[in-house]
């Protein structure tokens, strides 16, 4: 009597759930502003509208602000402080 060896196939290895946060935006280079009240409240004021983190809400400010600034000729006028472009973003989305 001859003995059949049967092959049993394996099932894949599950991958393990890793620990930690995840990476959503990749490495970027850390950087620190120091901001005043009112901006920070601006800010935030977006972000309750938003429902973003705050660096993340900081990124898109940013993104909009370069992009508008592409579309004008000239760069705005230095008289224009900068918590305006925060109240500029917060209408453009309303």
């Amino acid at each position: 009597m001859s003995k059949v060896k049967k092959t049993v196939k394996k099932s894949p290895a599950k991958k393990k759930a890793k620990i930690g946060r995840p990476k959503t935006t990749g490495a970027g280079v850390p950087m620190v502003v120091r901001m005043h009240e009112p901006q920070l409240k601006a800010i935030d004021g977006w972000i309750s509208d938003t429902g973003l983190s705050r660096p993340e809400a900081i990124r898109q400010l940013v993104d909009w602000a370069l992009e508008n600034a592409k579309k004008s000729a000239a760069p705005p006028p230095p008289a224009d402080p900068p918590i305006h472009i925060v109240k500029r973003a917060k209408e453009a989305r309303a």
